[in-house]
Parts: C-alpha cells; sequence; structure tokens
C-alpha cells in the first residue's frame, strides 16, 4: 500500500497529477483523521510512505515509529530536523507563527505566510477560511520542528529505502539536504520548483516510475 500525506494547508487532491485513480493508495486527509490514528499506522515491510513538506514530518515519525519496517519513504521538500543550536531561534518562528494562524483573518495569514522566504514565489491555496486555518494550528502546533526529534543514526542505517526530493528553487531546503542528507549517503532528487514541490508533478512521477513505485 502506498500512503500519501499532503502538506500543511494542502489536501488529497494534490496527489491527483501524480497517481492515476487506479494506483492502490491512500490518500491521508490530515484535516480530517485524527493526528493519534494517523501516527499509529502499523506499517508491513510491501507498505510505501510519501509525504509532502509537513506531510513528510509525520510519514518520517510513522516510519521511525515503525523502525522504518517498510519498502520505501519519499520525502518531498521535507525538513530533516534542526541542529540544537537552531532550536532556540525557531521556536521564536513557531510561537510567533502559531499565534498569527489563531488571530489574523484568513486574508491577513495568507499575506503574511506569502511573505515568507519559503513561499516567496509561489502562493498559499485562495481557498484558506477560518476553519482551516484553525485546524492547520492544530497541525502546526503539534508538528512544530523545535518539537520534533532528528533520528540521524536511523536515517544513516535505513538509508537504502529513503528518497528525499527538493525543489532546485528552494536555496534553503537544498542546502539543508545537501549538508544533512547526502553525508548520510541517502538519494536525493530536485524538481523544478521552489518548495512546492509537488507542482513539478511530471518530474517527481518520472522519479517514481524509474524507482518501480508507480
Amino acid at each position: 500500500m502506498i500512503h500519501l500525506y499532503h502538506g500543511l494547508f494542502g489536501k488529497t487532491q494534490d496527489w491527483d497529477n501524480i497517481f492515476d485513480p487506479s494506483e492502490l493508495c491512500l490518500k491521508h486527509d490530515l484535516y480530517k483523521e485524527p493526528l493519534s490514528e494517523l501516527l499509529a499506522l502499523k506499517t508491513t515491510p510491501e507498505d510505501i510512505l510519501i509525504g509532502y513538506s509537513m506531510g513528510g514530518r509525520i510519514a518520517l515519525q510513522i516510519a521511525y515509529r515503525n523502525s522504518f519496517q517498510l519498502k520505501k519513504l519519499i520525502l518531498i521538500s521535507t525538513h530533516p530536523g534542526l541542529e540544537p543550536q537552531e532550536i532556540s531561534e525557531r521556536r521564536v518562528f513557531e510561537e510567533v507563527t502559531l499565534d498569527k494562524m489563531r488571530t489574523l483573518s484568513p486574508a491577513k495569514f495568507a499575506e503574511y505566510w506569502n511573505l515568507l522566504p519559503l513561499f516567496k514565489s509561489s502562493k498559499l491555496r485562495t481557498d484558506l477560511d477560518v476553519d482551516l486555518l484553525t485546524k492547520s494550528a492544530e497541525l502546526f502546533e503539534n508538528f512544530m520542528l523545535s518539537k520534533t526529534s532528528r533520528p540521524v543514526d536511523a536515517l544513516r542505517e535505513h538509508k537504502s529505502k529513503i528518497l528525499w526530493i527538493t525543489g532546485t528553487k528552494d536555496e534553503k531546503y537544498k542546502t539543508i539536504i545537501q549538508e544533512r542528507i547526502q553525508p548520510l549517503g541517502i538519494r536525493t532528487f530536485e524538481t523544478l520548483t521552489d518548495h512546492r514541490a509537488l507542482r513539478d508533478h511530471r518530474k517527481i512521477k518520472s522519479i517514481l516510475l524509474n524507482e518501480g513505485i508507480l
């Protein structure tokens, strides 16, 4: 089974251009499934987990909790975890962002989010409303990078099962992957996008086809 996890503010339809309706896959809806149930998934050696951005963090946590008992873990525009010296500064940013999620109107928050350097060349989805923003705040709070461990040893041990994809215009994440993931021996790929790598669905589909996943 292929398990798919969309990103923050994303939706299951984000995968439609990559996976045909006939594909045996489960598109998890992070806004409808309880987080405890998402993380409680028991994987098998035949399972493939694919996550984008925050969905990648969730997929990585599930893989780690299952001691990487799976076939493949594919992480797209996913942060591998912070260095100890980065945690304090990141926590300040996360607390500010969480407060804005809870207090700003959808329009004002979208304006704030779209001005962040990570998203400077693309825009937040236009159907953002109060309900989606509220649920996103809960998701964001539960999967803050400053609260998430970085399983370096596990990544190195299971490197043959992992693929990491990032956008060639995503300078921040591209540098992080080069410095923290490639030295572990994990194979990496690039799409012709910024952080929103799913927009280059042809490239991602090509990678998955070449890896025998599709």
